[in-house]
């Protein structure tokens, strides 16, 4: 068994456009942080299977590997701007009684996108990076990135 650790936040994005959101959130949060991505992202601490709706299939694979991360770091916030599998480690996250906090995309200018829409119910911290997007469930503090 891998030796507990604790970490006050842990970011997890997906490889690409969300992960490069979430480093420049990074540089906000300072040095007591854990990174998980998906696998093929060399910067990343721990690694989780890859999964959208077209390929479902390993959610299942990347909820266990998420809970295993969860079980073993223990932080105290869990921090992610997408896709399905942040989502995914989001939701486990709070399962398990970590804060949460969903950053959706700047991408998303015209709506919040499907991960945004479904984090809301269950976050405790929902953000927009577009004021005309805040609602009573996503917040808008100012462009974080």
């Amino acid at each position: 068994m891998a030796t507990k650790t604790t970490s006050s936040t842990i970011l997890v994005a997906s490889r690409g456009g969300h992960w490069v959101q979430l480093m420049l959130a990074e540089e906000l949060l300072g040095n007591a942080v854990i990174k998980v991505s998906t696998h093929g992202n060399s910067e990343a601490d721990f690694t989780i299977a890859d999964f959208s709706r077209t390929n479902i299939y390993k959610a299942p694979i990347s909820a266990w590997q998420s809970y295993k991360i969860l079980r073993d770091v223990r932080p105290r916030w869990v921090v992610s701007t997408g896709a399905a599998p942040g989502l995914l480690f989001l939701f486990i996250a709070k399962l398990t009684g970590k804060n949460t906090i969903w950053i959706d995309s700047m991408a998303n200018t015209k709506k919040i996108s499907l991960s945004g829409r479904l984090a809301s119910y269950f976050c405790n911290i929902c953000l927009t990076q577009w004021e005309e997007l805040a609602n009573q469930k996503v917040q808008y503090h100012g462009r974080l990135l």
